[in-house]
């Protein structure tokens, strides 16, 4: 029997053997442009460990017999499935069951930063999620309202739904593909609707039309699809067409202008009867079986084509066996991908008027913002429908309509104290709905705000602690609603002290019965230093680019400004470099004073994201600034510095005292206003953090409910969180050892 070396089965090994030797043929059709899309992997990181394993596999297979090839495979699987336990990536029991690409998923979704971005998108796509509010009428133009998220999400499954199998042609997956990446918004709204997105308690605050998007703006190199277990199970099983090549962008001519096409490497099978998995792939025609059972030999299935081997829905199956998924590789790897993303990026422009700020690459994180002129910006706090945390992860437009009645006046996305804003999209109507808020009046709703007082009133005087108190609570929220004249909402809240659940300590029973939803870490969080220092993940807003963008030239004569040796003269005029001069007669003089020439500390009361957006703006736009080891030359120096002073001349000019210069006026307001940070002790986080610790801790003094048994007797953390892949070090003692009986997943656990 021919084939090719591969692994020896092992306690269930049989989802890690599968999906490895998929992904290593996938991978290593260009091992080159896998390595150099992990170029700037740094400090270990989880993808650096599988890049390690894969060299590990080309060497082995320099063995002299295939016997020898086949043992170091194995050995090698063994050392990756025990490094996947020890980071609590997939499960760490040897004869636990683990779905075939989850471990691969927990991996990107692990490590998450600019140096490593290029590498995740080389399984992730990336996702503009829009919904369009609209009533009876068509395009972008007559959108009543519309949510975007802030950024790309990342998504690195392909799930194929029993859903998506009957709107999608009977299972066609080239029609699945096109409806994600196809921009055109007249495709979109043909799509089905849904109730708007504006609710408060389930109450639909809004009639319009609401069309719900997730265009995909960048590829994965290695795309994998996962077949939804209903599509399996249902009778007779529903079976996907799967092509032999996916074109990403579909259209006359589209393949031959910008050849960007995936081409099949294999798929997966499962065996529900035997629990098992298998693959089949394909490498220069030929078909090759993957099964450990079979001694280590991925054999060369014979008396079969290419075509019924893999191609298609109507495919020969290994006994007994279903798909379960599909991997695909893109032709031209990350230059294709780049190439793409370009594409949607001018499309994406085009058809919703939305662009990316920052740089236009896949380098690093980019935040999306509107640029037409049609919508408005909503602010935060003039979106009580919207919950905090979908506040902070989307932004809101809204079409308004002038209220001069001269046509001139435009809406700037700014509600001011008494002005009414419309919502309707119908501005020529003279019956306006009644059913739904068309406008807003600040002080409309006397009768709502004397309640709310009188419910403060009432707060005021509750007890601020009852720690003992053992019976139902009444919590009252403020109505954030009624003072803006929506439907009021209920004002009390019942919280049982049975629904309040502790960090169970050393309960085995109640943590592997408990759920955890996914929030950030304390450790995590950053400070108000560590946003300035990470610039490049700020968004850069048109109103910074409008500011600053005339000021290039004088931003660049500085960056070889140096107090020492510059003429004054010449930077006279510039308030941040004659402050330098000042600093260095002032330290010469009074020699117990060290000053470091060149330095600015002083930035306002501008937050820390307004500094790290001039901070990324400076960075992308300064010719020779955009270095990282040229960074220092200017961030916190005086080119820095005095872009902040035009910065706050611009845009807080109406807080200085009248008829003096804007700039000399910004400069002094920039040096003796200080930002609301508070540099002692947060006891809020110092809680937090001691309180997490012993949600999260792995040692002898946790337990055995310390070991990451969090609802393994009812289902999976909010979106597979991995809380652990990012605890301090000294959460986790490296000489704890858990219960193999532990880490076994309950009978009633559902992954859903």
């Amino acid at each position: 029997m021919t084939g090719r070396s591969s692994f020896i089965w092992n306690h269930n090994s049989c989802w890690l053997d599968t999906s490895l030797e998929l992904l290593f043929v996938a991978l290593s059709q260009d091992s080159g442009d896998f390595e150099e899309a992990c170029m700037k992997l740094q400090d270990n990181p989880l993808l650096t460990r599988v890049i390690k394993f894969f060299k590990q596999w080309m060497v082995a297979q320099n063995q002299k017999t295939e016997m020898k090839v086949i043992k170091k495979l194995s050995n090698n699987r063994n050392a990756f499935r025990k490094w996947l336990s020890n980071n609590k990536i997939a499960d760490s029991t040897e004869d636990g069951f683990n779905v075939l690409w989850s471990w691969l998923f927990e991996i990107t979704r692990a490590e998450s930063s600019d140096e490593r971005y290029l590498a995740h998108l080389y399984f992730e796509r990336l996702e503009a999620s829009l919904q369009i509010c609209r009533a009876n009428t068509s395009g972008i133009k007559n959108a009543q309202h519309m949510q975007i998220g802030r950024s790309p999400r990342c998504r690195i499954y392909a799930d194929l739904t029993l859903t998506d199998f009957e709107s999608c042609l009977n299972g066609q997956v080239q029609h699945w593909v096109t409806s994600r990446t196809d921009t055109r918004i007249t495709t979109i709204t043909n799509q089905q609707c849904y109730n708007c997105f504006r609710t408060v308690d389930g109450d639909v605050l809004c009639d319009g039309n609401n069309f719900k998007v997730d265009i995909w703006i960048a590829i994965p190199v290695i795309l994998i699809f996962n077949v939804d277990d209903q599509c399996l199970l249902a009778n007779p099983p529903k079976e996907w067409n799967f092509p032999k090549e996916i074109h990403p962008i579909t259209g006359t001519g589209a393949v031959e202008k910008h050849g960007i096409i995936y081409d099949m490497v294999g798929r997966s099978f499962f065996d529900h009867s035997k629990k098992h998995f298998t693959g089949r792939y394909v490498i220069k025609s030929k078909v090759y079986h993957s099964d450990g059972m079979r001694g280590g030999l991925s054999a060369e299935v014979q008396n079969i084509t290419v075509d019924e081997a893999l191609y298609g829905s109507q495919i020969q199956l290994p006994d007994g066996c279903q798909i379960s998924s599909a991997i695909y590789r893109l032709h031209g790897g990350i230059v294709a991908q780049e190439q793409f993303f370009k594409i949607q990026l001018q499309h994406l422009k085009q058809e919703y008027s939305i662009q990316l700020s920052g740089s236009l690459n896949l380098h690093t994180t980019s935040f999306f913002e509107y640029i037409g002129k049609e919508l408005a910006l909503i602010p935060e706090e003039e979106r009580p429908w919207a919950s905090d945390n979908l506040k902070r992860i989307t932004l809101e437009y809204t079409q308004a309509i002038p209220i001069s009645g001269n046509g001139t006046d435009t809406f700037t996305g700014t509600m001011g104290r008494s002005r009414r804003i419309v919502f309707d999209s119908e501005s020529e109507s003279s019956q306006p709905d009644t059913s739904i808020p068309t406008a807003i009046d600040l002080h409309a709703d006397e009768e709502h705000a004397s309640e709310v007082d009188e419910l403060r009133s009432e707060y005021n005087d509750l007890p601020s602690i009852e720690v003992l108190e053992v019976k139902p609570r009444n919590l009252v929220q403020e109505n954030n609603y009624a003072q803006i004249g929506l439907k009021p909402v209920s004002l009390l809240l019942n919280v049982e002290i049975d629904d309040i659940v502790d960090e169970l300590w050393n309960d085995l029973k109640g943590r592997r019965s408990t759920c955890l939803g996914r929030w950030t870490l304390s450790t995590e969080v950053q400070s108000f230093e560590d946003i300035i220092e990470d610039f490049e993940k700020v968004p850069i807003t048109k109103e910074t680019e409008d500011i600053l963008h005339s000021h290039i030239s004088i931003f660049q004569s500085l960056l070889d400004f140096d107090p020492l040796i510059s003429e004054y003269d010449s930077f006279k005029n510039i308030p941040a470099a004659v402050y330098t001069y000042q600093m260095l007669t002032t330290s010469k003089k009074n020699r117990r004073y060290h000053y470091v020439p060149g330095t600015i500390g002083h930035y306002g009361d501008l937050t820390a994201y307004e500094r790290a957006e001039i901070a990324h703006w400076f960075f992308c736009n300064i010719p020779g600034a955009n270095i990282r080891s040229h960074v220092s030359k200017w961030l916190l120096k005086v080119p820095y510095a005095h872009a902040v002073t035009i910065y706050i001349a611009s845009k807080y000019f109406t807080k200085f005292p009248s008829g003096q210069n804007s700039i000399e006026a910004a400069w002094e307001y920039q040096v003796y206003k200080f930002p609301l940070v508070y540099s002692g002790v947060d006891v809020e986080k110092e809680c937090l953090h001691a309180f997490e610790r012993r949600l999260f801790e792995c040692s002898a003094r946790a337990g055995r409910a310390g070991s990451g048994v969090w609802g393994l007797n009812v289902g999976p953390l909010q979106d597979h969180w991995n809380p652990y892949s990012n605890i301090p070090h000294d959460w986790s003692d490296e000489n704890f050892e858990a219960h193999e009986s532990d880490l076994e997943i309950g009978p009633n656990y559902k992954d859903e």
